[in-house]
């Protein structure tokens, strides 16, 4: 639950960039609203690059 918090503070508090180095799966098991939205928004980025 920690690193949840953790997490969303660091995303929400990102000012023009955010890294995330690890494991999508993991990172989606955090059960967190940002971590959901942000899988989100880079899946649908990758869809628009890759096209």
């Amino acid at each position: 639950m920690i690193i949840s918090i953790i997490v969303n503070v660091a995303a929400t508090r990102a000012k023009e960039e955010f890294y995330i180095i690890g494991d999508k799966q993991l990172y989606a098991s955090l059960g967190s609203r940002v971590a959901d939205e942000t899988i989100k928004n880079i899946e649908q980025y990758n869809t628009v690059k890759l096209s």
